[in-house]
């Protein structure tokens, strides 16, 4: 069994917790990529506003361009307070973003991001699945 070393463990989970600007947040790799994942499944609707003003303020403060980021709303309700924010977030986090995809979305929802993105200038793309949304999120 390889000896581990807790020099480099410390350094990895260092270069880890720089990384997460909002306890709302993390990233996996997916074809070699690094995906942000902002996920707000299982919230209850008084928790999501904070949530979704953590992760603006996080990708706003990384003062970084050419992210990819996946949103999963699945089992999400939004409110009009909750669907404000979403759209707010498009317009102000267009910059930052190069690809973003939702998973999760449904009905009005779909609707919703359509609207989002005609403002935004953001093309969001929402999918059915998380395998699907990686795989468009990856592509050059």
């Amino acid at each position: 069994m390889p000896t581990r070393d807790p020099l480099q463990d410390a350094k990895r989970i260092v270069e880890e917790t720089k990384e997460r600007f909002s306890d709302y947040e993390d990233w996996m790799k997916h074809n070699g990529m690094r995906i942000l994942v902002n996920s707000y499944t299982g919230m209850d609707v008084s928790e999501i506003p904070d949530a979704i003003t953590a992760n603006m303020n996080a990708i706003k403060n990384r003062k970084r361009t050419g992210l990819r980021v996946l949103v999963d709303i699945s089992d999400v309700y939004a409110n009009k307070e909750i669907l404000g924010l979403f759209k707010k977030a498009g317009s102000e986090l267009a910059p930052y973003i190069s690809r973003s995809a939702v998973i999760g979305a449904l009905g009005v929802q779909k609707y919703f991001l359509n609207i989002v993105n005609a403002i935004s200038g953001m093309n969001t793309r929402a999918f059915n699945t998380r395998d699907e949304a990686l795989e468009w999120l990856t592509k050059l």
